[in-house]
């Protein structure tokens, strides 16, 4: 099983990502959105997740995830998935990944009841949300810890 660190060129590693750089190198992007997702707490869920996403991608075009790694996608996409942010209606991941950073606000990309429920009765400790309804205390002291943490 990958890891996002097998995505990871020592050549890019640490190095931020400029988005008007042409032609697109397939493993800059790599290394840029595995390291992205690399340092994403896994306390980050539901609208902070979002929001963490939108800014470390902000600017990437349908092209610039077209040119990753089609199994760091796949990856990318459970990842948010599991972690709260719902891309219904799509036919690839790269359109879900597009949804996800252009949504204009969090209700666009939340989880409908019926699904999150089904989510978490198939999944009930890896589906990391607000919409689970299986944790939501154990939710609610995460965002309570999180809240904490940002006020420091």
């Amino acid at each position: 099983m990958k890891t996002y660190a097998d995505f990871v060129d020592p050549a890019f590693s640490g190095q931020d990502y400029d988005t008007s750089k042409r032609p697109l190198n397939g493993k800059e992007i790599n290394t840029y959105i595995a390291e992205s997702f690399e340092v994403f707490p896994q306390y980050k869920y539901d609208e902070l997740l979002w929001e963490a996403f939108k800014d470390e991608f902000d600017g990437w075009t349908h092209a610039h995830f077209a040119a990753s790694n089609r199994i760091l996608r796949k990856m990318t996409c459970e990842y948010l998935h599991f972690h709260g942010l719902y891309a219904a209606d799509c036919r690839t991941n790269i359109d879900k990944l597009m949804k996800i950073l252009t949504a204009t606000d969090f209700s666009e990309i939340q989880f409908p009841t019926d699904v999150a429920n089904d989510l978490a009765q198939k999944h009930p400790d890896t589906f990391l949300s607000k919409s689970n309804p299986v944790h939501p205390q154990k939710l609610e002291q995460k965002h309570k810890e999180i809240q904490s943490y940002l006020k420091q």
